[in-house]
């Protein structure tokens, strides 16, 4: 799979309206411009857990116990760093 930053971007927008349907374009457009999910209170725990399902399904990957944290998912570019470091 290829790593294109804004390939990933939509991908990961999209997974994170699907678990969490409250986000609105504008949170979107916050997201995309590094704005932190934990601080814009779009993700609680267990929209957590189905955003690393998702991410683990869509994008093929094995997410270890020491990735999941919240600050590897906190933001657009942390989220596609782990990523790309499970892809590789």
């Amino acid at each position: 799979m290829k790593t294109n930053p804004q390939a990933f971007e939509k991908e990961i927008c999209a997974i994170l309206k699907r678990v969490a349907p409250q986000i609105t374009e504008q949170t979107l457009r916050e997201i995309k411009n590094g704005k932190s999910i934990t601080d814009l209170k779009i993700i609680d725990s267990l929209n957590l857990v189905a955003l690393l399902c998702e991410l683990e399904s869509v994008f093929g990957v094995k997410l270890e116990p020491e990735d999941v944290n919240i600050e590897n998912f906190e933001t657009l570019p942390k989220i596609i760093k782990v990523l790309r470091t499970k892809i590789q």
